[in-house]
């Protein structure tokens, strides 16, 4: 009996190791099409993308090749398809920017040696790229951003989501802490720090400051607990996740004032806080309320150690 011209591809599921681990999302940073990637297996079950799409990794058993679904705002999603796994877009990225600057500096020294000198560097390039390891392509790759990290947000009546002031010192960002505030006790709150300085007379643990050891300061920056933290005078000062969430869960906005260097340790955070920059005023205008004379003494500000 002779066989059909065609075929059926029977697709049989089994449990797999991505499949039991919790759902991954990731937004790109790149436009992808498998019509133009030369490297994927299979052009058809590859799927395409913009920049800006967010994707939900289904399964990265193989290293080079991640098998994912585009997902919509209206929660929505396309067929799961293949597409480049982080580690291979990023060696790709890295070869792609790296190239121009290589071939640049290599037409420069062309223009100032002679022909021998040319014969001779275009020997060594050959072998530098047929013998030399990857290893610098790698540390390069891994500072290039091709996907991104990102959590599902599943509203709910009862979360709070903070607010973060960021901005230049001195532009009034606690000031406007403080009539947001006191606009609205039951509404907003301030975040309460730890310390590890001494209780002084009037001051309520918990209210004024969450005062600890430095043993547990210190270990709780070692379990990255703090957004960011500083030393004064010799004694710590920080701002707690764990702070946050208990005004969370106390039915309040947290309002608090942070610097721009913590924004990527807050949004990593769970948190999803709203973010605002407070902008400077011109400098005509900042010299007038800023202006230090013998009844407003300067105020230095100590810089953060900040934890990224």
């Amino acid at each position: 009996t002779s066989l059909p011209n065609y075929f059926i591809v029977v697709c049989v599921c089994t449990p797999c190791l991505s499949s039991l681990l919790p759902q991954k999302y990731v937004r790109a940073h790149f436009n992808y099409s498998p019509k133009t990637d030369d490297e994927i297996p299979c052009q058809p079950l590859g799927l395409r993308f913009e920049k800006g799409d967010i994707l939900e990794i289904s399964n990265q058993d193989d290293p080079d090749w991640w098998q994912a679904r585009k997902v919509f705002d209206d929660g929505a999603e396309s067929l799961p398809g293949l597409i480049p796994a982080r580690h291979r877009q990023q060696q790709r990225e890295a070869l792609t920017r790296s190239y121009p600057l290589a071939k640049a500096m290599e037409d420069q020294h062309r223009k100032k040696k002679g022909l021998m000198s040319r014969l001779s560097r275009k020997k060594k390039k050959t072998v530098f790229y047929n013998q030399g390891s990857n290893q610098s392509m790698l540390a390069v790759g891994d500072e290039v951003v091709t996907y991104e990290d990102v959590v599902r947000m599943e509203s709910s009546a009862h979360w709070r989501r903070p607010i973060v002031l960021i901005g230049a010192s001195g532009v009034g960002k606690g000031t406007l802490i403080r009539k947001l505030i006191n606009s609205d006790h039951t509404r907003f709150a301030a975040v309460v720090q730890h310390t590890t300085r001494l209780v002084h007379p009037g001051e309520v643990n918990g209210h004024t400051y969450h005062f600890v050891t430095r043993e547990e300061f210190e270990l709780d920056i070692l379990q990255e607990r703090f957004l960011e933290h500083e030393e004064v005078k010799g004694q710590l000062y920080g701002t707690s996740v764990s702070a946050i969430k208990k005004i969370v869960e106390s039915g309040r906005v947290p309002v608090l004032d942070l610097q721009p260097q913590s924004l990527k340790r807050v949004r990593y955070s769970g948190l999803m806080p709203y973010v605002v920059l407070v902008a400077s005023p011109r400098l005509e205008r900042l010299v007038v309320t800023r202006r230090v004379g013998p009844e407003r003494p300067t105020r230095r500000r100590t810089s953060f150690q900040f934890i990224i």
